[in-house]
């Protein structure tokens, strides 16, 4: 009994035939990947750089606003506390606008609801200082007003900083 053997035409037809289908398999897997970088890098631009930019300035209005309402409780005088006061709404408009910008990087629902619970944070913390720490400051009761403030105020601060700084590290 013979084996048959392929003819040379028939040998090069196989060689042809498997280097098309090994340049096939290889471009589709280009192209896989060229779409995900695609989208990896569609998420840097849009999301993360800018979205570390503004952390980072939320992050620092953050930190103003607080140290503007310390300044406030340990004013002497009324003209101490008013420049506190407009350093605080100063820096409460900066840090609105920040998270506006912010929130027009957001792609990703995870950080949508973090977001959410910033502006939470940020309107307890203002609300914290009009509604409990101004009136007692400006009567000269300091103390009452830093109780007041760690009641409320410090507890928003401190998780509005744990959430931004958990932004600016993650993204």
């Amino acid at each position: 009994m013979r084996i048959p053997t392929l003819t040379f035409n028939r040998r090069m037809a196989s060689f042809v035939t498997l280097v098309v289908a090994f340049v096939v398999v290889a471009g589709g897997s280009a192209v896989y990947t060229a779409s995900r970088l695609s989208h990896e890098i569609e998420l840097m631009t849009v999301d993360c750089i800018p979205g570390l930019a503004l952390a980072g300035r939320m992050e620092s209005k953050i930190e103003a606003i607080e140290r503007s309402i310390l300044e406030h409780i340990a004013a002497t005088n009324p003209t101490e506390m008013a420049d506190a006061e407009q350093e605080i709404a100063q820096a409460t408009g900066t840090l609105e606008k920040a998270m506006k910008e912010y929130e027009g990087t957001i792609t990703m629902e995870e950080d949508r609801q973090i977001f959410v619970g910033m502006a939470a944070l940020l309107r307890m913390l203002v609300t914290s200082f009009r509604e409990d720490v101004m009136e007692l400051s400006k009567a000269d009761r300091a103390a009452e007003a830093a109780k007041a403030h760690w009641k409320r105020g410090l507890a928003a601060y401190r998780e509005l900083r744990r959430v931004v700084g958990r932004e600016s590290t993650e993204q």
